[in-house]
């Protein structure tokens, strides 16, 4: 009886690629998060209140209604140019 591996070299560079989306959605969340950090904690009443007002909005909606969001608005957008 042989065995047959021919489907772990795929295997192994779609987790590698899994990796690394995960590794840069990781670098851009903590960015996107810091920056609101920032403009939440900062002097200027205006930039506070939106910074808030967005993480508030973004925190009450579903997780899956913001990926659908991520997912089609863009492309939309890109339509209409």
């Amino acid at each position: 009886m042989q065995l047959n591996f021919d489907f772990l070299q795929p295997l192994l560079l779609a987790s590698k690629m899994t990796l690394l989306l995960a590794g840069c959605s990781l670098a851009l969340g903590l960015l996107i998060a810091l920056a609101l950090t920032i403009a939440q904690r900062s002097h200027c009443r205006l930039l506070g209140r939106l910074a808030t007002t967005f993480a508030l909005f973004i925190r009450g909606l579903p997780e899956l209604l913001v990926l659908l969001l991520l997912y089609f608005v863009p492309t939309q957008l890109l339509h209409l140019l």
